[in-house]
């Protein structure tokens, strides 16, 4: 019966081991027990090579390093004869000597065997990998890598009271090592047989508190023991439950164990499966237990102090395990994100064997939020909802998840939700707001955020909303896809320079974006983009020009639309794939207008998505025909453009033919210019060039109502009419028609503007006398003059003036009669055709030296820089008062002046109305010049009773010499 339950016994714990009956054999022993030697004895060594162990337990403890000493926990390597072992450990040590501090860092990987070789000396090699670093005073002085494999070592001491042994790290090369690893001797097993080792893998638990694993008896107590136990429990159920025999237990376990007992190791942890990177050490305890036969559970400190606690793959740095009097306890800390796992072992050596339970823990970094993307797209007309995919990751703790955009926008919604595979996710929905909203980008950006946080933890992740828009767009970079950066101009060239149409052409990237609905995001379709439709028109809405010269101008300069291949001149946006399209008219349009607001339309050939309107400018060639035509009949209409031609239409058109309507400004002309003024090139500086006509920027004329930009253009034409008459002039007489007509052209438009009430009479009045001296007075002025290259004609100051001093009369343009009335009085009373220049800066004095009057003193006002002009007429004496009864005024077509006052004897206080003549002379009015008028003849005549004249007489003549 006894032999049945030993053997049922024995195969109990074959089963419960689940391992091959060789590894059950005797317990380990000491060392020194073993060999039957008292502690100390030197005959071990002997002993120990010529009989090995068949096991040994071995411990790593520490490593060396000069005398630098640094201690390594990786727990405790049991071998059998012929087996190996891997470890791996990283260790940092330093030490001070003086002023100077030394630091070592040995990292290394070292599988350990025991050997057995034809030597019996080597029973030990490793293999290792090994990397050092040496510093002094933070300078690296060593860096040194070594694989080698060694043998070398020996009896290290005693360390604690145990037996150690050294092995040496070997260099691939040379003398010398990278240092020594220690290793205490645990135990041996001499005899035949194997040594128990029950090894599992666990994952930890996911909450904190206990958990426990069974043990094998055979483990704790030894095949005998756990045989003997197992018969006492069967002896025990056989008589009705009488107590069995000891279960083998010693040192501190209960003194009355009853036999049957089962075992198990119970470890204990405040948080769940998780250990983060780089935070405080968590702790973790484990202790063994004892369930006696009743069920009854027994601690059992004893057996605690056998349990070891390390890290077998060396992730993790495990403190000194410390036992607390019930359990054995240390601290785990994770330097590494990397690898995402890490186990820690739990081992207890018992009389029969050794168990141990690798507890797997994640190893995990800061909390954080995977988002599936940081873009998340969605369709702006689409009725549909869009999910983009989150995982929390890292949380120890359950969080609160929230999102936090700008609501105020309302172009879209945000919750959160789950997917048809329950996964968490994004939701995201368009409003209406956002279909109906006017296009302007293919994709609007919103900044989003999710949250998620607990008591412990927070993490945020931002992510960008792309409100997509299909459709045709722009497609530059850093701009609205609706527009563009700079405003189109599309300028015509003549043929002459037709190869700067392509070249000036306007650059215009052009993309077609479409909404992929597999892929849940835009994209771009190529090929849609370089089969556009672009359609120009005249933006009749435009008040440049007349809507149906517009629309002639822009229909005349043909304009095209030519796909680029090739690098891109201008920034594009890559992304959007576009077609990159060259905008030139191919025909030169000319038109009054600098500028023709356009409209151009994009579209595609089926009409799929909505057109794309852009707006710019086609600049024509200048229409200076017209402008000259203009120029030339500005008068035309008013009573001044029936005296006055500056010049014959189609002569100057002509002229605009010989030059091939090359009139260029400063900052186009395509030529290095004779002179930074505006100025006519006849060509005879380079014969490789044409005849133009240079003018600078401010006084190039871009269309009609410019008089001043216009007049310039008209005044270097004069010269090409020069050079078509073969007389380019000289340097003494090159200007002797251009200024005389220009200063013509000041006086039609002087005259014109003041019959048309654009100008206050008595400015332009004063504008027109200045500008008629300037016409016959100009220094540039030489002969010969030949007007009638121009079709110039005109009638002399004197002669004009004398026809506006009578408008009132001659005009039979139709303007109210006040301001003809006002026209007349203000060339009689501001011009004078005599030079009147005296001594005097403000004009000149003429004194009566004779007469009723003798002594009066005449002053006449008037321009000392240009003769005609007149300011005012006055009269002194000593005795007299004179107030102006009627305006001293020029008679036209004479030298004289007429006037009307009232005159006062001073001293008597009589006072009569008398007028008054100042006659200057005969003169010729068909002659240009100023005669000179150094003395007038005054006549004084009464105007009423003659009899009783304040002057004595009826009429009074005296001669006024100039003073």
């Amino acid at each position: 019966m006894m032999k049945k339950i030993l053997a049922a016994a024995a195969l109990a714990l074959l089963f419960v081991l689940n391992l091959s009956p060789v590894v059950l054999g005797e317990e380990l022993q000491d060392i020194y027990e073993a060999y039957g030697l008292k502690k100390g004895d030197d005959e071990l060594f002997g002993l120990f090579y010529r009989n090995p162990p068949e096991v040994i337990a071995l411990r790593p403890f520490k490593v060396r390093w000069y005398d630098i000493e640094m201690p390594i926990n990786v727990g405790t390597l049991v071998l059998e004869k012929g087996k190996d072992a891997k470890f791996s450990f990283a260790v940092k040590g330093e030490k001070t000597e003086g002023s100077t501090k030394v630091t070592v860092e040995i990292v290394s990987d070292i599988t350990f065997r025991y050997a057995q070789n034809e030597d019996p000396r080597i029973l030990f090699e490793l293999d290792h990998n090994t990397h050092l670093k040496s510093y002094t005073d933070g300078k690296l002085i060593r860096d040194e890598t070594s694989n080698k494999t060694g043998n070398a070592g020996g009896w290290g001491g005693q360390d604690e009271g145990v037996l150690n042994i050294g092995m040496f790290l070997p260099k691939n090369s040379g003398a010398g090592n990278l240092g020594v690893v220690l290793f205490r001797v645990e135990g041996v097993q001499v005899k035949k047989g194997g040594l128990g080792i029950l090894e599992i893998d666990t994952q930890a638990s996911t909450t904190a508190g206990e958990t426990e694993q069974a043990l094998p008896a055979a483990i704790v107590l030894g095949v005998a023991g756990a045989a003997a136990a197992a018969v006492g429990a069967a002896a025990a159920g056989g008589s009705g439950g009488a107590a069995g025999a000891s279960g083998g237990s010693s040192g501190d376990g209960p003194e009355d164990d009853e036999g049957g007992g089962s075992y198990k190791m119970v470890i204990y942890k405040d948080f769940g499966d998780s250990i983060r990177t780089g935070a405080d050490a968590v702790f973790i305890q484990a202790r063994m237990v004892e369930i006696n036969a009743q069920g009854a559970e027994i601690e059992r400190p004893d057996l605690t102090q056998k349990i070891e606690i390390f890290s077998p793959d060396n992730v993790l740095q495990v403190g000194i395990p410390s036992f607390t009097g019930t359990a054995v306890q240390t601290s785990l800390k994770a330097m590494h994100p990397s690898p995402q796992t890490a186990k820690v072992s739990f081992r207890f050596a018992g009389e029969g064997g050794v168990f141990q339970n690798n507890v797997e823990f994640k190893i995990i970094g800061e909390s954080k939020i995977k988002l599936a993307s940081s873009i998340f797209p969605i369709l702006a007309a689409s009725a549909e909802s869009f999910e983009l995919e989150y995982e929390l990751v890292d949380f120890l703790m359950k969080p609160e998840v929230s999102l936090q955009y700008n609501k105020a926008v309302g172009l879209f919604e945000l919750e959160l939700g789950k997917n048809k595979l329950g996964k968490d996710v994004i939701v995201a929905r368009p409003t209406e707001k956002a279909g109906k909203m006017s296009f302007q980008r293919f994709i609007h950006r919103y900044a989003c955020e999710i949250t998620a946080k607990n008591d412990k933890e927070t993490a945020k992740e931002k992510f960008e909303l792309h409100l997509c828009y299909e459709g045709i767009g722009t497609a530059f970079d850093q701009v609205k896809n609706n527009t563009t950066p700079d405003e189109i101009i599309l300028e015509c060239f003549a043929d002459s320079e037709k190869e700067k149409r392509e070249e000036k052409a306007y650059r215009l990237p052009l993309a077609v974006m479409r909404w992929n609905n597999a892929a849940k995001r835009l994209e771009p379709d190529t090929a849609a983009a370089e089969k556009l439709k672009l359609e120009f028109t005249a933006d009749t809405k435009s008040k440049n020009l007349p809507a149906a010269e517009a629309v002639r101008a822009v229909e005349e300069a043909e304009i095209a639309a030519k796909l680029e291949t090739g690098p891109s001149p201008v920034k594009i946006d890559h992304e959007k794939k576009p077609a990159l399209y060259m905008l030139f008219p191919e025909k030169c349009a000319v038109a009054q207008a600098p500028e023709i607001e356009i409209i151009i339309t994009v579209s595609m050939e089926d009409a799929e998505f909505e057109e794309l309107i852009l707006k710019g400018r086609l600049k024509p060639q200048n229409d200076y025909k017209a402008m000259i035509e203009w120029f030339i009949n500005y008068g035309k209409g008013t009573f001044v453009h029936d005296y006055i031609k500056i010049g014959d239409v189609s002569i100057y058109h002509g002229a605009l033919d010989f030059i091939e309507n090359r009139v260029y400004s400063a900052s186009t002309c395509p030529y290095t210019p004779k002179s930074k003024e505006n100025h006519y090139e006849d060509g005879k500086m380079d014969v490789s060039r044409p005849n133009y006509i240079y003018l600078q920027d401010a006084s190039m004329p871009h269309k009609i109502g410019e008089f001043k930009q216009i007049q310039s253009l008209h005044h270097e034409l004069c010269h090409a009419i020069e050079h078509q008459h073969g007389d380019t002039g000289s340097s003494e007489n090159s200007e002797r028609h251009s200024y005389f007509i220009q200063h013509l052209t000041d006086v039609v438009k002087a005259l014109a503007d003041m019959e048309r009430g654009m100008e206050d009479a008595a400015s332009a009045a004063e504008n027109a006398i200045m500008a008629f001296y300037e016409v016959f007075n100009d220094t540039h002025n030489a002969e010969p003059q030949t007007f009638d290259w121009f079709g110039v004609t005109y009638l002399t100051q004197h002669k004009i003036f004398e026809r506006y001093a009578d408008f009132d009369v001659y005009c039979r343009t139709n303007i109210p009669e006040e301001r003809k009335q006002e026209i007349a009085r203000v060339f009689r009373t501001r011009y004078f055709p005599g030079n009147l220049k005296g001594k005097r800066n403000y004009g000149a004095s003429f004194k009566e030296k004779s007469g009723a009057f003798q002594n009066a003193v005449w002053n006449i006002k008037c321009s000392t820089t240009y003769i005609g002009l007149v300011k005012g007429v006055s009269v002194e004496h000593p005795d007299y008062k004179f107030r102006v009864r009627k305006v001293p005024q020029w008679v036209p077509g004479t030298l004289k002046i007429v006037a009307m006052y009232d005159v006062e004897n001073i001293a008597t206080g009589k006072t009569d109305t008398l007028m008054v003549e100042l006659d200057g002379g005969s003169f010729d009015p068909s002659d240009y010049r100023y005669p000179v008028v150094d003395k007038f003849t005054v006549t004084w005549r009464a105007t009423d009773k003659i009899s009783d004249c304040i002057m004595g007489q009826p009429k009074s003549v005296s001669e006024a010499v100039k003073i």
